[in-house]
Formats: structure tokens, C-alpha cells, sequence
């Protein structure tokens, strides 16, 4: 039986949130169990509990789902921390490690489904942000060539290590791991 969340009613919004929080679910609780590959779009309504009409209204694709999920975290994310000025590279990096941490099972699925790189290329954007913010202090002149190319390798860097963190089953702390990484910026 399927829920009734259609979000052309009123109260869509709340009401499109949830679906999508529904079927983010039901992807995440079928990639624990099954490969990536073998899940159909008929598998992952009938886990949420949605209609397809439902999942297509805001998806193309499976990995539109796991996109759209890391998209909102890191928009909230920033509109947070911009709203705590002055700019910390020490918060940025703080959050991002807390945000992957409490979101373990995804990063996990995405890695065992060789995907990870979803997540870097989604993390690339709230990154840049907070490299921008390190290097600023740094003698280099904002848009030269080596700075648009020492964002991107920090971005990697850090991608690394989290993968790296995630691995080693996230012994270190958020703050340990944001401390690490500021000194190797250094």
C-alpha cells in the first residue's frame, strides 16, 4: 500500500520533502543489503513506501537521490557557517567531518559501491569555500593560476583522507581530524 505523499497538495513542500527524505531511506537501506546495480526504481518506491510518479517528479536517476541529499547538507552547511562570521577555516573543515561522520552509512555505501566519488564531487563546492578562506591568507595572489589549482588539490587531499578516516573506522575526532588538516595546510 502507498502512502499518500503526493506534493502537488497543499503543503507540497513539507510534503515533497518527505517523499524525498523517503526515498533517500530506502536507497540507503537497499545499498546495505544489495548492489547498487541491482537496484531498480521499482525496488526503491516500494521501500519508501512512494509512487513512481512521485519519484520521478523529483528524480532521474538513483544517483540524482544520493546528489540531491549531499547538495542540501552542504547548502546548510554553509548558509550555517557563513552566518557565523569571522570566516574559521578550523569551523569549515569542524563541520564538514561532523557532517560525514553522522552521515557514516552513506559515504560507507557509496565507497563498498565504488562510488565515492559522488561525494567528492559534491563536496567540492563547500570546500572550495573553506580552502578559499585558508589560502586568502596566504601571500598568493587570489586568481592566479596556482591558486586555482592549489583549491583542487587540497580538495583531493582532503577527499583522501576522509575516505582514509572512514576506512580506519574514524578513530580520531572531528576536531582532531580539522586540527590535522589545518596544520598540513600550513
Amino acid at each position: 500500500m502507498k502512502k499518500n505523499m503526493d506534493s502537488t497538495k497543499p503543503g507540497g513542500n513539507s510534503q515533497n520533502k518527505l517523499v524525498k527524505e523517503c526515498i533517500f531511506s530506502a536507497l540507503m537501506q537497499l545499498m546495505e543489503c544489495r548492489q547498487y546495480g541491482e537496484i531498480t526504481i521499482t525496488d526503491i518506491t516500494q521501500k519508501a513506501g512512494v509512487s513512481r510518479i512521485s519519484y520521478y517528479r523529483n528524480y532521474s536517476s538513483k544517483e540524482d537521490i544520493i546528489k540531491d541529499y549531499i547538495d542540501e547538507m552542504h547548502k546548510q552547511l554553509i548558509k550555517d557557517l557563513q552566518e557565523n562570521v569571522p570566516y574559521d577555516a578550523y569551523k569549515y573543515l569542524y563541520k564538514f567531518f561532523e557532517k560525514s561522520r553522522s552521515n557514516m552509512q552513506l559515504i560507507l555505501n557509496l565507497v563498498r559501491s565504488n562510488m565515492s566519488y559522488i561525494y567528492l564531487d559534491r563536496s567540492k563546492h563547500f570546500l572550495q569555500i573553506a580552502f578559499d578562506g585558508v589560502l586568502r591568507n596566504r601571500r598568493s595572489a587570489p586568481n592566479t593560476l596556482v591558486r586555482k589549482f592549489e583549491i583542487n588539490f587540497l580538495v583531493g587531499g582532503v577527499y583522501e583522507v576522509l575516505i582514509q578516516w572512514f576506512n580506519n573506522g574514524m578513530i580520531e575526532t572531528s576536531e582532531q581530524m580539522a586540527s590535522v588538516l589545518l596544520i598540513l595546510f600550513q
